[in-house]
């Protein structure tokens, strides 16, 4: 939130920050598909992370508190702070790497909304899921009434986009996915942002989404 300058003298720092989640269940569990021989999360994974970064204690609140407290050191920021939440990615099978090489047929393992068994196998379920995780964070975000952050939108945890019959693109199918993702966002007046991974230029089998990424309804991608 502040850095100390070599006079001792505290500035406000970063005035947006992303935040990320990649593992559970002690790393046996992933949120991210790039992290394959691991179970993909569940919806109750990703209802329990949701619950602790809107824990009174923890996560948002713990961002707002700590604001409040150098506001009254060194007075009110420039602007209010922004976060980017991410979004976990909804693997198309129970466990990635198994699916891949064993084709293992689980897909129907993320859970329920409203009473139906979610089949990640079906891009409409997979789409679903994102449209209540992103209706559970605007809401919750909403209703929490920080004081210094706001949200600024959602973050894609997916380093790679595949696009057109590239990398396993049938488990993945992104040109159809994420301009669906990027407009219900924008339904909330909210963006969506992406940081690639650089080294996937060379590879445009692997990373179409690195020339098409606003084709794709991104609001803005920071290279690493």
């Amino acid at each position: 939130v502040t850095y100390i300058n070599e006079n001792g003298k505290e500035h406000w720092f970063f005035e947006s920050m992303v935040m990320m989640e990649l593992w559970d269940d002690g790393g046996n569990v992933t949120y991210s598909i790039a992290n394959d021989g691991k179970n993909s999360s569940t919806k109750e994974h990703w209802q329990r992370m949701i619950d602790y970064w809107f824990d009174d204690t923890y996560g948002f609140k713990a961002l707002d508190d700590c604001i409040d407290e150098v506001i009254g050191r060194i007075g009110n920021p420039p602007v209010r702070r922004k976060v980017v939440f991410f979004l976990p990615d909804a693997v198309y099978f129970k466990n990635y790497s198994k699916g891949v090489k064993d084709i293992d047929p689980t897909t129907e393992y993320w859970g329920t909304i409203d009473g139906n068994k979610m089949d990640f196998a079906r891009l409409d379920h997979r789409l679903k899921a994102y449209r209540w995780y992103i209706d559970e964070i605007c809401e919750r975000f909403a209703q929490a009434g920080y004081k210094h952050i706001d949200l600024m939108g959602f973050y894609i945890l997916s380093e790679t986009l595949t696009m057109n019959g590239g990398w396993n693109y049938q488990y993945k199918q992104h040109e159809d996915l994420i301009p669906e993702i990027a407009d219900y966002c924008h339904r909330y007046d909210k963006g969506l942002y992406w940081i690639p991974y650089c080294v996937n230029n060379s590879l445009p089998e692997h990373n179409q989404g690195l020339r098409n990424w606003k084709n794709l309804g991104i609001d803005m991608t920071v290279m690493q």
